[in-house]
């Protein structure tokens, strides 16, 4: 137990870990001299380029939402690597993701192609309303839930004659820019080949 809350691990991760409650964990700790963290603080040291994918990306504009779920790795951890690299931390909702002119046309060019908006963020590994917003901000008009691919013919072939050609489901979804999960679920329930 001791090895692991000195590697990084939480009372309550240890906890599970052991099957044993979190005050078992501490007495234990304590008892072997471990000096407790704060709440919330983490002690697990990040190599280099962990450190600098967190800061580079931070200035790029990604949240620390984002990069929580990009890169695995805490929220509580992220501000400290930020902060202990002289990184000012945004106000929530102030960071923005600016994509250069070429990438905004494909945006809107996938989107007007029946992706959705889902797997165009799948695809440049953002959020759904960083997509959105790049969408209003160019004039084009959001599709209703009715009218998203997954009712869309069109798209289903597509599907299909890539599955066709590729004969794999992570890579058709990696053409199209969405999961691999999605591919599945539209081929499982309109088919793999057309009815025609």
């Amino acid at each position: 137990m001791v090895e692991l809350y000195n590697d990084g691990y939480g009372l309550v991760a240890i906890a599970e870990l052991y099957d044993c409650s979190t005050t078992h964990v501490r007495n234990i700790l304590l008892e072997n001299g471990v000096q407790l963290r704060r709440k919330g603080v983490s002690s697990k040291i990040y190599d280099d380029d962990t450190v600098k994918d967190v800061v580079d990306y931070y200035k790029q504009g990604y949240s620390i939402k984002e990069l929580r779920d990009m890169l695995g790795i805490g929220s509580v951890s992220i501000r400290k690597i930020l902060t202990d690299n002289g990184v000012k931390i945004r106000g929530r909702g102030r960071g923005r993701i600016n994509f250069s002119e070429e990438d905004c046309r494909k945006i809107v060019e996938m989107y007007n192609s029946k992706y959705t908006i889902e797997s165009i963020a799948n695809y440049y590994n953002v959020s759904i309303n960083t997509i959105r917003r790049v969408l209003v901000e160019r004039g084009v008009r959001i599709r209703k839930p009715s009218e998203i691919h997954r009712h869309n013919e069109e798209y289903i072939e597509q599907i299909r004659d890539l599955y066709s050609e590729l004969g794999n489901y992570r890579k058709v979804a990696e053409r199209l820019g969405t999961t691999k999960q999605n591919v599945y679920k539209l081929l499982k329930k309109y088919g793999k080949h057309s009815s025609s």
